[in-house]
């Protein structure tokens, strides 16, 4: 889960305040930070602290991660898509050059680009996200508590 923490909070101090939400928009395409090593880093993020929800859950692991897998994929998949057809509609060939040198989901680290990074729009961004972490495992905690196998 600090994985996915992490790179999510290092991927919204390059973002503008347009990445949250379930509108597609966008002022201009990022293309430094975590965004010039992979296009989709939020939903990584998302995708390992979601693993970690998994594996502290402790049920049946060698199901489970490959269900929570397929289902990821299930969800974003299309999300991507969506978000990539706008992009390419509102920024042309710099998006579609953007796609040809960024892969969409495992990073290119040597092609790492600086930025103006700023970690209290990072943590202002990640307010919800964070306390969406809390509640899951203050639930995991009492499900701890309250609930005995037999």
């Amino acid at each position: 889960m600090f994985v996915g923490i992490s790179i999510r909070f290092f991927s919204q101090g390059y973002t503008g305040d347009w990445t949250r939400g379930s509108r597609i928009g966008g002022e201009y395409l990022i293309d430094i930070g975590m965004f010039s090593i992979v296009r989709n880093p939020l939903y990584i993020g998302n995708f390992f602290i979601g693993l970690g929800f998994t594996l502290i859950s402790n049920f049946h692991l060698l199901i489970l991660v490959p269900i929570y897998t397929v289902i990821f994929v299930i969800y974003y998949y299309p999300i991507v898509k969506s978000e990539e057809r706008y992009l390419e509609n509102k920024f042309g060939t710099e998006f579609t050059n953007y796609v040809k040198k960024v892969p969409s989901i495992f990073p290119k680290f040597k092609l790492w680009k600086s930025g103006n990074f700023s970690a209290r729009h990072a943590l202002k961004m990640e307010r919800s996200t964070h306390l969406t972490i809390i509640a899951i495992f203050i639930i995991f905690l009492l499900r701890g508590l309250l609930w005995k196998p037999f």
